[in-house]
């Protein structure tokens, strides 16, 4: 697999029909942090997010196909 571990701290309720948007960068070869929100109420409800790859799969994972290399929106 290539995950290695998934976290993050739920930071605000999310309600049956909203839309959840998530923003994500790479932080290093094997970690990608992510946040994620509610952008019809401007809400976060997701934020701290961290993905750990295994350093075999990372270098299979390009920012140029599934992340954006860029600081989070505040």
């Amino acid at each position: 697999a290539r995950l290695r571990a998934l976290g993050g701290r739920l930071s605000a309720p999310v309600y049956p029909g909203e839309t959840i948007s998530l923003d994500l960068w790479r932080d290093s070869a094997t970690e990608v942090r992510f946040c994620a929100w509610v952008r019809a109420r401007e809400a976060k409800v997701l934020d701290h997010g961290v993905a750990t790859l295994h350093p075999a799969s990372a270098s299979q994972c390009s920012s140029s196909h599934l992340l954006h290399d860029r600081t989070p929106t505040p």
